[in-house]
């Protein structure tokens, strides 16, 4: 499983750059200690479900399809191979693309209380900041449809093979922030309101990680009934409390432009970047780190030196050069941690 080292976060040489030159980035380099480790593999057979294989085999097996072949990683040591495979070794340094869904799947594991919206690469909603949740009471806004307008930090951890070196690959896990834009209320209330939501997007409003979001643009709305136009699939009629509007900065604006009036409209813009600008300056993704540490202690060091990555890339008025190290050189901030020797690894990975 990914362990983190507390010994640097995403610090390292990266070729001959020094003091002003250096760079700053938002990597977190993974370092195997391991050269090689053991996978069960066989062919993968017509018809065959992965999604349906992978759920079954959790949560003692991690299932990764390539070339054709189902490839078994065992994620804890008391595990018997799966039935019809054979047993194979793999090199770590050219097997660097299943250890980087490996690395993202362990995050996962590792962090329940984030439910990811997508898994690969591994994308969620922070729970501690809405930026918007304190606007009505600092304003004196008072709206009942102003809270079913939100913006969430979104986090994202890709792990992604990096070649800094020519022929000198290594895995790193990409740290990223963003946000994400929702608009909650119902869209009959929204109609009521008498805003005219033709033509915004709509989503579905409780979607399947797997499942694609985005529905069309709204047609019309009557009798709680959602009629819509450029359907991005079969559907072109759904309840309107299945649905809900795509948080589009457009959408944002035509709703409450109309709820709020122009002049509180417009506090309401600048307050919202300001919230926006402190956001990526840090403090918000700080109180996100010591909510999810009172929530689990046992959480990965990884969390901790994700967010020192992300506030040194995004506040650094000096930048600082990454690490391209090999997995021989012990150099990174994230391990996956073995037994030492660097032998093969027969234990699970998980």
């Amino acid at each position: 499983m990914p362990q983190a080292s507390a010994r640097q976060a995403s610090h390292g040489r990266l070729g001959g750059l020094t003091g002003n030159d250096a760079l700053t980035t938002n990597l977190l380099p993974v370092d195997f200690n391991f050269d090689s480790f053991r996978v069960w593999k066989r062919p993968i057979e017509d018809g065959e479900n992965l999604k349906s294989l992978r759920d079954s085999s959790h949560p003692d097996w991690f299932v990764y399809w390539h070339s054709g072949m189902v490839h078994f990683v065992p994620l804890s040591d008391a595990t018997t191979p799966p039935p019809n495979t054979c047993s194979d070794i793999l090199q770590t340094e050219s097997s660097l693309g299943l250890l980087s869904r490996l690395v993202e799947d362990a995050l996962m594991r590792r962090l329940p209380a984030y439910e990811p919206t997508r898994k690969h690469p591994f994308t969620f909603l922070g729970h501690q900041d809405e930026l918007l949740s304190d606007l009505g009471e600092s304003l004196g806004i008072k709206h009942p449809l102003l809270a079913e307008f939100q913006i969430w930090p979104k986090y994202t951890f890709d792990a992604r093979i990096i070649e800094v070196h020519q022929g000198s690959p290594f895995l790193a896990v990409a740290v990223d922030l963003a946000t994400r834009w929702i608009i909650t209320a119902d869209l009959d209330d929204l109609a009521n309101a008498g805003i005219d939501i033709r033509g915004l997007y709509v989503v579905r409003r409780n979607a399947e990680v797997e499942q694609g979001r985005l529905l069309g643009r709204v047609a019309s709305v009557s009798r709680g009934q959602v009629e819509l136009s450029e359907a991005t699939g079969e559907t072109t009629s759904i309840r309107s409390s299945d649905a809900m509007l795509e948080g589009r900065k457009e959408s944002f604006a035509r709703c409450l432009k109309h709820l709020l009036g122009e002049r509180n409209y417009a506090r309401y813009d600048k307050y919202r970047d300001k919230a926006m600008g402190e956001l990526l300056g840090g403090p918000p993704q700080l109180n996100e780190f010591a909510m999810s540490h009172r929530r689990s202690p046992n959480a990965p060091c990884c969390w901790r030196l994700a967010f020192r990555a992300l506030l040194e890339s995004r506040m650094s008025s000096r930048t600082h050069p990454v690490a391209g190290p090999s997995p021989r050189q012990g150099n990174s901030s994230t391990a996956l941690t073995q037994p030492a020797g660097r032998s093969t690894s027969t234990h699970g990975l998980g």
